[in-house]
């Protein structure tokens, strides 16, 4: 028994010791993991507290640039031609997204996603990085505002935001002087500053939008906000940096901008009209025109291609891009240079028969009217248009002479506006033809330089120019767009002035009267081209019709301008008409043409009357008004 109870102690004993030695070492492996435990606690919160508050911090905030509030464009009396409008678009995260397709195809049937867009969409995917976001859809409708933000919590890296969208409220009207904005391409890639930029996804294209870009963009900044797991935003925390864009104030008319739009109604050409004493451009309309929202709120669905396929050449700027032969509307310039150099005066007379014929040569040019104009001087042959006198002062005067006075009134050289594109036209010269064709001039190019056919090409703008330049006599002017301009809503406008570069022509002033009284009387003489513009109207205006051929006519092919109809239309004469009045203090001057219609005072002279009549009615309303103060 006894034997018993020692072997009982100490198996008992054996097990304690056991069970002791086991506890310890338990405790011991506890006080060990306590230990490491409390020493990477140490670690993540107090010696590396700053390095995991950052990481955290950036799973929680976000830096995102933020896109300057663009400057808006308004006319000369403060009518909003370009201006912002809150948009809620569809962006996407790409970095958020596991699936992209199964994300675009889930989309379908809330939001009506085009295939041009999808395209866009997966160009994008290529070129920039995951973490930018990607514009799927500009300008939601209500409806897919409602259904995408019921189920918006099952697409985690897609977000509506708001944003402030560019809007140009006459659409057409404006459309080729202030241009429209479009998306930043390669192109625009390689020629910009990628920091400036890194918030929009937008950029002036053409007209005023491109070329004030830097005016009107304003400054990116940076807005810090908070996000949760699935990428939504929860609060903006913070915002800096941002500066809005300036505001243009433009030296264009509503009244007569709508005036020269409504003109030229259905038919191709441009009306350009502009301040001769300073010169403002009051209205610049090229026809036919587009709409410069297509660019920016119907992106996703606008077929830009097949717009510059459509043969309306509807992104065209005929107004300052348009070259075309000046025809009559030139002959003053001839004229000048004439008087000027002493080839005829004032009172040289000149028998003109039907067709002109140069000395030594048996080619025939005919004038417009088939029996001639009979016995005629300078002031005649301007009122009544008489090629043929024109005909004979060109060839006497010599190209080597008309040349140089076509450039000082702005024909063959860039007028300086501030629209980027500007066409130079020609005015052409024995050495240009020597350097272009190789070939030396020829006396019948002198012959139909003087009627403005032949190589000889200007723009609407041009021929508004040289008309100003007439109505100034010959003070130098830069037509130009921009007027003024203010940093924000709240600040003063500061006028811009437009630099002249070049000098005032030097002709004899009694020259200038010459002219003058001539271009009166084509517009209020019964016997005057434009007659039928200026028997009833109530201010008196100075002008110069013009009709250019568009082919030329084989030899002994005689011109009738009342048959212009039987003509197939892509070969009919461009009709134009240059005015400026009043006609003793010119405050206004207008170019038109109009395409393939004939007679240039038929079509493009009532044209140029519109524009006047509203620009006069509104200097009587404005007068009527000061007299009530």
């Amino acid at each position: 028994m006894r034997q018993k109870s020692i072997q009982s102690a100490k198996r008992f004993e054996k097990y304690s010791r056991i069970f002791k030695n086991r506890f310890y070492f338990l405790i011991g492996g506890m006080l060990v993991l306590i230990t490491l435990v409390g020493v990477e606690l140490f670690k993540l919160q107090i010696k590396n507290a700053d390095h995991y508050t950052t990481l955290a911090d950036e799973n929680r905030l976000r830096l995102m640039a933020v896109a300057p509030p663009r400057g808006a464009i308004y006319d000369r009396d403060g009518h909003a031609i370009a201006a912002n409008q809150p948009v809620y678009q569809l962006e996407i995260v790409p970095a958020l997204i596991d699936d992209m397709e199964k994300t675009l195809a889930d989309l379908k049937p809330l939001i009506e996603i085009s295939q041009p867009a999808l395209r866009q969409v997966r160009q994008k995917l290529k070129e920039l990085p995951p973490s930018r976001s990607i514009v799927l859809k500009r300008k939601l409708s209500d409806s897919e505002l409602a259904l995408f933000s019921i189920d918006q919590h099952l697409f985690p890296g897609v977000e509506i935001t708001a944003q402030l969208g560019r809007h140009y409220p006459d659409g057409k009207l404006f459309a080729h002087a202030v241009g429209y904005i479009g998306r930043i391409d390669k192109k625009d890639l390689r020629s910009i500053d990628r920091k400036e930029y890194r918030a929009s996804q937008y950029i002036g294209k053409v007209g005023i939008e491109g070329y004030y870009e830097k005016l009107l963009r304003g400054e990116s900044g940076i807005r810090t906000i908070e996000i949760n797991s699935q990428g939504r935003i929860i609060r903006v925390i913070d915002e800096e940096g941002t500066m809005p864009g300036n505001d243009l104030m433009l030296t264009l008319d509503y009244d007569l901008q709508r005036a020269a739009d409504q003109g030229l109604g259905d038919y191709r050409g441009a009306a350009v009209a502009l301040d001769p004493r300073n010169g403002e451009i009051l209205a610049l309309v090229s026809k036919p025109s587009y709409n410069p929202n297509w660019f920016f709120q119907g992106s996703e669905d606008f077929d830009y291609e097949r717009l510059l396929q459509d043969p309306g050449l509807l992104l065209f700027n005929r107004a300052v891009k348009g070259q075309y032969p000046p025809g009559s509307t030139i002959k003053p310039i001839i004229a000048l240079a004439g008087l000027e150099h002493r080839t005829i005066s004032a009172d040289s007379y000149l028998y003109a028969g039907p067709y002109y014929i140069t000395p030594n040569f048996t080619r025939r040019f005919y004038d417009w009217r088939k029996e001639g104009h009979g016995l005629v001087n300078l002031h005649t042959s301007i009122v009544q248009s008489c090629d043929v006198f024109f005909y004979d002062l060109a060839y006497r005067t010599g190209i080597d002479r008309l040349s140089p006075m076509l450039k000082q009134f702005g024909l063959g050289r860039l007028s300086g506006v501030d629209l980027s594109g500007e066409a130079s036209g020609l005015a052409p010269s024995r050495r240009w033809k020597k350097e272009y064709y190789r070939h030396n001039w020829l006396p019948e190019e002198t012959v139909i330089t003087g009627v403005g056919q032949g190589y000889t090409l200007t723009t609407p703008l041009q021929l508004a120019l040289a008309t100003a330049l007439i109505a100034n006599r010959g003070q130098a002017i830069r037509p130009h767009l921009l007027k003024a301009v203010r940093a924000g809503v709240n600040q003063p406008w500061k006028k811009r002035e437009a630099r002249v570069s070049a000098p005032d022509l030097d002709i004899q002033e009694r020259h200038w009267s010459i002219i003058g009284d001539a271009m009166r009387d084509t517009v209020h003489s019964p016997n005057g081209t434009a007659y039928n513009i200026g028997r009833d109207a109530p201010y008196i205006m100075a002008g110069k019709t013009g009709t250019a051929q568009v082919v030329s006519r084989k030899q002994g092919e005689k011109r009738h301008l009342d048959r212009e109809q039987e003509v197939e239309e892509s070969q009919r004469d461009h009709a134009l008409f240059v005015v400026y009045a009043p006609a003793d203090s010119p405050s206004i001057a207008v170019a038109v043409i109009v395409e393939n219609v004939g007679s240039g005072s038929r079509y493009a002279a009532p044209i140029a009357r519109q524009i006047l009549d509203v620009y006069f009615a509104d200097r009587q309303a404005d007068d009527k008004a000061l007299t009530d103060i």
